[in-house]
């Protein structure tokens, strides 16, 4: 199986990964993962296949506390325009949504904890950690949808898919924003700390539909002939 070069960016320390980076070592992909809040700076875009966007507690429009949003913004840009795969996840799908002229802005209520969502009519309870939500860009195409966040994931053409959820997660990471500052308290879509660590039995299930996503976009980057035989099941 040929290897893809992949190029992650994360935001800040408390949105890692996640099982993104155990099923890309697991397929043997050169992975590299650039620390844009850190100042690191982004591979040579010609030398990558893939480009994975991460979540973030900030703004896609807070370039003044962050600067470097303006150059990751440039470069989203251009990894779209020159048919690099992309796939963003909640910061990260809104970043796509953006730069392919959708809006972003906050939604009347936040949406925390184990959600059920519509994915091209499987229903998924997925993990959610968000206000901020993104409209479909002029062009694409809406994948997944919920009484609570109308646009939960898009497609634009077949090499950009942006996701609001986080099908990313693990165990550790949802443990620790059980008890991050950043949640709200209390709305009628925001679980607590408590029924979030409740709601961790969801998880095995995510991670297998999500992991058959990445198969899938694998897929489009290495042509038929290399399809993987899928290693996950549902």
């Amino acid at each position: 199986m040929p290897q893809l070069n992949v190029a992650i960016f994360q935001h800040s320390e408390k949105t890692p990964a996640g099982t993104t980076l155990d099923w890309l070592k697991r397929c043997g992909h050169a992975v590299s993962i650039t620390k844009l809040f850190a100042g690191e700076e982004p591979p040579d875009l010609a030398k990558i296949d893939w480009l994975i966007i991460l979540g973030g507690p900030m703004n896609v429009d807070d370039v003044d506390i962050h600067p470097w949003l303006t150059r990751e913004k440039a470069y989203i840009a251009r990894a779209v325009n020159e048919n690099k795969l992309c796939l963003g996840l909640c910061l990260g799908g809104q970043l796509l949504s953006q730069t392919l002229g959708g809006r972003v802005a906050k939604n009347k209520h936040w949406e925390i904890g184990w959600k059920k969502i519509d994915f091209e009519g499987r229903e998924i309870t997925a993990f959610q950690f968000h206000q901020d939500c993104f409209t479909l860009p002029p062009g694409a195409q809406r994948l997944a949808t919920n009484e609570i966040t109308e646009n939960q994931a898009f497609a634009y053409g077949r090499h950009v898919i942006g996701i609001q959820f986080h099908p990313e997660s693990t165990d550790e990471w949802v443990r620790q924003l059980s008890q991050d500052p950043a949640h709200p308290g209390s709305g009628p879509y925001v679980d607590s700390g408590d029924e979030m660590i409740e709601g961790l039995h969801h998880l095995p299930k995510l991670t297998s539909w999500y992991h058959e996503l990445l198969e899938k976009m694998e897929a489009r980057a290495l042509g038929p002939s290399q399809r993987r035989e899928s290693s996950t099941s549902s």
